[in-house]
């Protein structure tokens, strides 16, 4: 694993025979893209940082010079909300909190010269834990505030893609190259994953919270022991079998039609082919 390269790109794209959609979102695939990484997605953050690592013009000469993306117009991030419909991801420090409060077609948290260790990178910049951590606000905070019905509050963020590319600067910037001499290549990308796997665990708790599964290890029934649980959206297991309740399957059913967890297509793909 000497030339190894952690690059994770976590998403679900649906762009078979798509149109693309009114810019406002109306007629979107999915409700909202949220970006997570580094100058790969970056859509502006660095902008407000202090950093070397800005994308000052003639970067965005190519969209209306709009500065703050690492190429000459949109990046892939741009794209794939475009594909799906929704307005591009604005970058999350360019907005007030009166536009935090009212967005609900997804924000870009990316950071350039970031990535999963927070030790990564020079000068100012957001590491993933700290993307992560402001989406934890986004989602505890400002899309209550637009999305009041906690109902509609979950199916908009059961329903929306998660875009995450990170990880190459974590072996192409310093200080990252003493430590990989020092660790050693296998010892180093276990570091990498074990560091992702905190804040993936992380992220999965915000989520949680908000669908509200807050029983995972008990079961709601058990035939002739204990009563039915009352509020069964709250657990994950609803017999002693170990069979889902109706909501897990909702998520999982979801993730396959349009997602990325039955492969080699989407049940979405699959039936546009």
């Amino acid at each position: 694993m000497t030339n190894s390269k952690v690059i994770l790109l976590v998403f679900s794209l649906i762009v078979h025979q798509v149109l693309i959609a009114n810019a406002n979102g109306e007629h979107a695939l999915v409700p909202a893209l949220y970006v997570f990484g580094d100058s790969g997605v970056d859509a502006g953050n660095n902008n407000h940082l202090n950093t070397r690592a800005k994308a000052v013009w003639p970067y965005g000469v190519d969209l209306n010079n709009i500065t703050g993306r690492f190429t000459n117009g949109k990046n892939g991030a741009d794209f794939i909300a475009i594909y799906l419909g929704l307005p591009m991801a604005p970058p999350y420090l360019n907005l007030s909190d009166h536009e935090k409060s009212q967005i609900t077609t997804g924000i870009n948290y990316a950071s350039g010269s970031s990535g999963i260790l927070n030790i990564t990178g020079d000068g100012e910049r957001l590491p993933l834990k700290e993307q992560v951590r402001y989406f934890s606000l986004t989602v505890e905070r400002d899309l209550p505030r637009a999305i009041k019905n906690k109902k509609e509050l979950e199916d908009n963020l059961a329903k929306s893609i998660f875009l995450l590319l990170t990880g190459a600067n974590d072996y192409f910037l310093p200080p990252n190259r003493e430590l990989i001499e020092k660790l050693g290549p296998q010892q180093y990308a276990n570091l990498l994953l074990e560091e992702m796997a905190v804040n993936i665990q992380i992220f999965l708790e915000i989520m949680k919270n908000m669908v509200r599964i807050t029983h995972l290890k008990e079961h709601c029934y058990e035939k002739d022991k204990v009563p039915l649980c009352e509020d069964r959206s709250k657990y994950f297991l609803f017999d002693n079998w170990g069979h889902p309740t109706e909501i897990v399957y909702k998520i999982t059913s979801m993730d396959c039609f349009n997602g990325t967890s039955c492969v080699p297509l989407s049940l979405f793909q699959l039936a546009n082919k």
